[in-house]
């Protein structure tokens, strides 16, 4: 993610992402999260709960942890062969170069 400062607050984060995707507050709110809430966060005022972070980050796009953080969490591969593991990081935009050496034994 890019734009963001250091010193971004959860509140300015959250601004700035749903204005980005051009959402209202009141089309981000949730069940539990209301349009209310999000306003208080924007402007400095309150929380956002665990929860709260969960049911909006993915509104937004982003995961919980960039919302809260302001950082990407570190990627997570769960594949179990050299081909899945060049496949599944491809798939998050990696270039993936392989060389392989080959020699004859004795």
């Amino acid at each position: 993610m890019t734009g963001s400062s250091v010193t971004e607050t959860i509140g300015q984060r959250l601004l700035r992402l749903r204005e980005d995707r051009g959402l209202s507050q009141r089309k981000l709110a949730e069940p539990g999260v209301g349009y209310c809430h999000i306003s208080r966060i924007e402007h400095g005022h309150g929380n956002l709960s665990v929860n709260a972070l969960r049911k909006l980050a993915p509104k937004l796009g982003v995961s919980a942890e960039y919302l809260e953080t302001g950082k990407e969490p570190s990627p997570r591969l769960e594949c179990c062969s050299d081909q899945e593991l060049i496949q599944e990081l491809q798939r998050r935009g990696f270039k993936v170069t392989v060389n392989i050496t080959i020699e004859k034994e004795g």
